[in-house]
């Protein structure tokens, strides 16, 4: 069985996660530090440690 690690937000626990646990959307994962509801954060695959963020407007001056 593959599993991954996932971080509590709200504990910090490193929860050790089965990949059919993500595919099945049926059944939300909970912390197993803090019991809350995990939420899963899609990262950068190419530089996990930064978070993506989109800005819409534009700063150009003409």
């Amino acid at each position: 069985m593959e599993t991954t690690i996932i971080f509590c937000e709200e504990c910090g626990h490193k929860n050790v996660v089965p990949l059919e646990a993500l595919e099945d959307k049926s059944k939300p994962i909970k912390c197993e530090g803090c019991l809350d509801i995990l939420r899963i954060v899609k990262r950068d695959e190419r530089n996990p440690e930064v978070k993506v963020k989109k800005d819409d407007k534009d700063d150009t001056l003409f």
